[in-house]
């Protein structure tokens, strides 16, 4: 008598729980890693498989039941739904219950999170209260019925610039943390500009973005980026009285020109200057006068340097700043002591050779 009571209570308890038997609880957020101090979202997802009873559950309640450092510990409940088995077990059941509500996710928006909680790993568990359906005939049973799960998830540090994410509410943004948030936008999208000497159109998300390379630079015209022509390297041209324009690298560039340009060329100054005799090349330049127009000199005499400039160029190297001449003096000079000691020894010896007497004659006897 004891074991048919207690095989019936066995059974009237498995029947209450059918249809949460077949309830199976999973959560993305479950294991995952998450700031201390931020503000998190968690998902309940239900799946009814039907295997134990084939009817829909009630789900009249989902309720998500955290630790002390998520949401001080204090319990958040959200409304529930009619959850239905697989659509390959119960293809009646959306029929069934047309005006009800229908789902199996369930989600917890913007739960705070204690920031000066420890890392580490943390639990929380999400409990389903409701009834299940009995049969396929769309009533519910009056017993109540609970099923709970326990889901783990893992506190990593507090929020910080570096983290990897853009948090508003702390004031992070992208000038202040553009390593979270990114780089700020730097113009309005559809714009038309010269960006690092080149045409360039800013895309939707606010970032120039180059259209044409400009090899020799770039300019608007009627607010409409253009390359310029490239020039011919070597090129110069006065554009103003103190400014020369010289092509490099098939780009102008401007040059000041402090006694004025003129004869697309920089002005000299020797009307102060002067021109002073100069090596340069291995040729002494000497004799110049200046040419007040242009403000250069021009010299009327070159003599090449037997052994180059000097280091300041004022003259050929071993004659110090004088003239080129020195060099060609001092080898004739050289030449003319070589021939002279050539003399001097030769009359020397011949001299020597006359005065010396003939040498004997051997006598010989006649007999």
């Amino acid at each position: 008598m004891k074991w048919a009571l207690l095989l019936a209570l066995l059974l009237a308890a498995q029947f209450a729980l059918a249809g949460f038997n077949d309830m199976v609880f999973s959560s993305p957020q479950a294991n995952g890693q998450f700031h201390q101090g931020d503000y998190l979202n968690f998902t309940l997802v239900l799946n009814n498989t039907g295997i134990l009873d084939g009817g829909a559950v009630y789900v009249a309640n989902v309720t998500l039941g955290p630790e002390l450092c998520i949401n001080n510990g204090v319990p958040i409940t959200i409304p529930g739904a009619i959850v239905c088995t697989e659509t390959a077990q119960d293809t009646s059941c959306a029929q069934r219950f047309v005006r009800a509500f229908r789902a199996n996710v369930f989600n917890f928006t913007n739960v705070s999170t204690v920031e000066g909680c420890n890392s580490g790993r943390y639990k929380l568990h999400f409990t389903v209260s409701g009834t299940s359906e009995v049969g396929n005939g769309g009533t519910f049973s009056t017993v109540p019925k609970t099923k709970t799960q326990e889901f783990e998830m893992d506190f990593v540090g507090q929020l910080a610039c570096g983290d990897g994410i853009c948090t508003t509410w702390k004031g992070e943004n992208c000038t202040r943390c553009p390593q979270d948030c990114g780089r700020c936008p730097e113009c309005a999208p559809g714009a038309k500009a010269c960006v690092n000497d080149s045409a360039a159109e800013c895309d939707a998300r606010g970032f120039w973005q180059m259209t044409e390379f400009c090899v020799a630079g770039c300019h608007l015209v009627n607010e409409t980026p253009q390359c310029l022509e490239p020039c011919i390297d070597g090129t110069k041209t006065c554009t103003s009285e103190d400014v020369l324009a010289v092509c490099v690298a098939k780009r102008w560039e401007n040059r000041t020109c402090p006694y004025g340009c003129i004869f697309d060329d920089c002005k000299g100054n020797c009307d102060v200057a002067g021109c002073a005799d100069r090596c340069m090349g291995g040729v002494l330049y000497s004799q110049g006068t200046c040419d007040h127009v242009r403000g250069v000199c021009g010299y009327a005499k070159n003599e090449t340097c037997g052994q180059g400039c000097n280091e300041d160029g004022s003259g050929c190297a071993g004659q110090g700043g004088g003239g080129g001449g020195g060099a060609d003096l001092m080898l004739i000079i050289g030449a003319v002591v070589v021939v002279v000691l050539a003399a001097v020894a030769y009359f020397k010896f011949a001299r020597k050779k006359k005065e010396e007497p003939p040498p004997l004659q051997e006598f010989k006897p006649p007999f």
